[in-house]
């Protein structure tokens, strides 16, 4: 294992006897849980040195995981107890977890018991009060809900770990095609080191071309773009060539409120950076704040000035969008149609509308 993976510092080198992963980001547990097992068994036979049990399963028996967890390992230093699913045993009462309780007190150190949750322990439950009893030999790693900023620094340090570099591009087309989860965000990662193969820069063209979601939601947002230039023309045959290009009438419609969503969001997020603006915020306090990727809220801010609409008008294409959400789920009016006067409408909003 290299020196430089973040892990070995955030799971103490798997030098721990217990390890407790839950939180709200299972798939981060996951990950944690699967660097534990391959750090601790570096070199063994897993058929000989790994137990695995889910504590979902009706068969689930407490003594049976303590037992293997006493049980010294065959030709290697360490053994490993993983125990998935770990929130079931939030439902056992106290006496089906004393084995659990006392081996918690004192663990084998020659074993690694991995404690995995896709859900937060309940912190009233007996198990909760054993592990972070003061002085047990339990390191407790929770796994907070990646967004934001937080999300793309994970998806740096992924992609570095990958042998590739995001530009700053790239890495907002991910995590919004991604729509800011980690799981997905994973999946294209590993699609790109794949494409792009022994070259490090990942740029936006890249994004496009390998995720055709990406790529649309990309041309989307140059719609906003449009938009927000008042450039009724060009926003309109931009949209007009995206609703023509799809291949059925429910994708049109599902085009249609994608424009409108991430149209809203512009609309929205602008509004929010006029405010960070007048109170000489940064760019990175707009980010967390709006669950932005940091590259467009610098985007953002740069070009707010920019902008041809007062507050007020605003405020104003904010009742239009919410006119256009209601016809496009319940009017008899065609969502293009409907699509067409709500971009033309926020267009020519005049002055006033800021009044």
């Amino acid at each position: 294992m290299s020196k430089a993976d973040p892990l070995d510092k955030k799971l103490s080198g798997a030098r721990a006897p217990i390890y407790l992963l839950h939180g709200d980001e299972d798939s981060l547990s996951r990950q944690y849980a699967q660097w534990l097992r391959a750090r601790a068994l570096e070199g063994a036979i897993e058929d000989f040195n790994l137990d695995r049990w889910s504590a979902h399963d009706g068969g689930f028996d407490v003594g049976r995981v303590v037992a293997a967890a006493r049980t010294p390992p065959m030709m290697a230093d360490r053994r490993v107890v993983w125990v998935q699913g770990a929130e079931a045993l939030n439902a056992l009462p106290k006496e089906r977890l004393e084995e659990l309780l006392a081996y918690v007190a004192q663990p084998e150190p020659e074993t690694l018991l991995i404690l995995e949750g896709a859900k937060p322990l309940d912190k009233k439950r007996a198990l909760w009060k054993a592990l972070t009893q003061k002085g047990a030999a339990v390191e407790i790693v929770e796994s907070e809900a990646l967004k934001g900023d937080a999300l793309a620094r994970w998806a740096r340090e992924a992609a570095a770990a990958l042998g590739m570099r995001l530009e700053d591009e790239a890495l907002a087309l991910l995590q919004e095609s991604a729509q800011d989860a980690l799981d997905p965000l994973r999946d294209a990662l590993q699609k790109l080191k794949l494409y792009i193969g022994d070259r490090a820069a990942v740029t936006a063209e890249d994004v496009r071309s390998l995720l055709p979601e990406a790529g649309l939601q990309a041309e989307i947002w140059d719609i906003a773009d449009l938009v927000m230039a008042r450039n009724q023309a060009r926003a309109l045959e931009v949209a007009q060539g995206l609703l023509s290009a799809a291949p059925s009438e429910g994708e049109r419609a599902r085009l249609c409120i994608l424009i409108h969503v991430l149209l809203a969001k512009r609309v929205q997020s602008t509004l929010v950076a006029r405010v960070f603006k007048a109170l000489d915020r940064g760019e990175g306090e707009l980010a967390a704040f709006a669950g932005m990727h940091p590259f467009g809220a610098k985007k953002l801010m740069q070009s707010i000035g920019r902008v041809p609409y007062s507050q007020g008008q605003l405020a104003q294409a904010t009742r239009l969008l919410l006119r256009a959400e209601l016809e496009l789920k319940g009017s008899q009016v065609p969502n293009e149609l409907v699509l067409e006067r709500l971009l033309l409408d926020i267009c020519l909003l005049g002055p006033a509308a800021g009044a």
